[in-house]
C-alpha cells in the first residue's frame, strides 16, 4: 500500500473512532424526560422523572420521541462537522499537502 492509501485508511479509522466515542444527552424543558444517544443516533439511555407520567401514556410517548429526535439531530450535526473536517484532511492527503 502506498503512503497516501495508508494515511486515508488511518483517517477513516480515526473518523469511525470519533463517531463511536460521541454521546449526547438531551432533556425536555422541565427535565422530566432525558435521553442519551450514541454517535450513530441509537438510544442508549432513557431517564424519566415522576413528572413525566402526569400527562398520560400518549403524552409521555410524544415527549420521549421528541427528545430522542432532538438528541439524534444533535449527533447528526456533530457527525456532519466531523465528516466535513475529515473530508478536508482526506483532500489534503489526496493532494499531497497533508
Amino acid at each position: 500500500m502506498n503512503e497516501r492509501r495508508v494515511e486515508q485508511c488511518d483517517l477513516t479509522v480515526a473518523l469511525n473512532e470519533q463517531i463511536d466515542s460521541l454521546s449526547v444527552e438531551v432533556s425536555n424543558a422541565d427535565r422530566s424526560v432525558r435521553v442519551q444517544v450514541d454517535g450513530w443516533g441509537a438510544l442508549t439511555g432513557l431517564w424519566l422523572h415522576e413528572r413525566a407520567y402526569r400527562g398520560g401514556a400518549d403524552a409521555l410517548a410524544v415527549q420521549i420521541v421528541e427528545v430522542a429526535q432532538a438528541a439524534a439531530k444533535l449527533v447528526a450535526d456533530r457527525q456532519a462537522f466531523l465528516l466535513n473536517e475529515f473530508g478536508k484532511r482526506a483532500q489534503r492527503i489526496g493532494d499531497g499537502t497533508a
